[in-house]
């Protein structure tokens, strides 16, 4: 078994931080824990904004677990469109919090606060639950054929008894298992590539679909897919930006859909916004689109 260790590097300064032991290993501890939550690598210097950044974060922290319990987090929906046909083909789940006491919370200020605490697989079990439960309202709106796909955190997809949870969840709610498409992030092979592949190849043996999102923004990728058995690569929306008017962007698109047609792979583009980026992309083979031009994330 291979073991990793995070070192974290703080300071504090007398006179300005301080003009006691006790003053200034207090400032220091408070710069170390910011340095740990936000994943610095260098030296963190104490400043007060750490103080009143981490009293934030720790307020939003007690109000999310409030909201889990509450059940005030709600699911969105963003339709994914087959290029060639114009029709949804699939759905990406997505979480928003309605908080009763802080009003509507971004993923961007919840999501980090739940991945640097305890309570990202209460959280994302919550989240899966919501899809499966919403699923037969998805099929009656979509039909038969539509998939859902879910983000999965790295911590949740090694947790022991994920692959068992998802198949319970999905048979509790009358839902085939290949109907349910999982996506994860290069940040998951920071686990161990040997554990990722297993689980990977363990879900898809049972049925479940399992994409790379954001590819292309890390460093690994194309070791990644030729090893690892991926039935969907997500195109990021950094590359769709600058799709018609920088060809080195296109270049690197065209690229991408060949590598996935090599290893039998779909592509999805996000963050499709002109019709100009469909045209390009429909010319550059891309098999199914998603963005605000077709639609934006909505309640069911």
């Amino acid at each position: 078994t291979e073991y990793s260790m995070q070192t974290y590097l703080s300071s504090s300064l007398y006179p300005n931080d301080g003009d006691s032991f006790d003053q200034l290993y207090r400032k220091a501890l408070i710069a170390m824990e910011y340095g740990r939550k936000n994943l610095i690598d260098t030296l963190v210097s104490y400043e007060n904004v750490f103080l009143e950044d981490l009293s934030e974060k720790e307020n939003i922290k007690k109000e999310i677990e409030i909201g889990i319990v509450e059940e005030e987090f709600i699911v969105y929906y963003q339709e994914k469109i087959n290029i060639k046909t114009g029709k949804v083909c699939g759905l990406e789940a997505l979480a928003r919090w309605d908080s009763k006491k802080l009003g509507m919370i971004g993923p961007n200020v919840f999501i980090p606060i739940i991945e640097n605490s305890k309570l990202t697989i209460p959280f994302s079990e919550m989240i899966v639950k919501r899809v499966l439960q919403d699923f037969k309202r998805i099929k009656i709106k979509y039909g038969g054929d539509i998939t859902v796909s879910i983000n999965i955190s790295p911590v949740h997809i090694i947790y022991k008894d994920f692959k068992n949870f998802l198949m319970d969840q999905c048979k509790l709610n009358n839902v085939e298992n290949d109907k349910i498409e999982l996506e994860i992030t290069e940040n998951v092979m920071i686990q161990g590539f040997e554990q990722i592949e297993k689980i990977v190849n363990d879900l898809r043996q049972q049925g479940f679909k399992v994409s790379l999102d954001d590819f292309g923004t890390g460093y690994s990728s194309l070791s990644y897919i030729s090893k690892i058995p991926i039935d969907i690569l997500k195109i990021d929306k950094s590359f769709i930006d600058n799709i018609t008017g920088n060809k080195r962007a296109k270049v690197m698109i065209e690229s991408i859909i060949n590598i996935a047609r090599a290893y039998s792979m779909s592509v999805v583009a996000e963050g499709v916004e002109t019709k100009e980026q469909v045209e390009m992309l429909t010319s550059l083979g891309c098999d199914i689109v998603q963005g605000y031009y077709y639609s934006r994330p909505n309640p069911l």
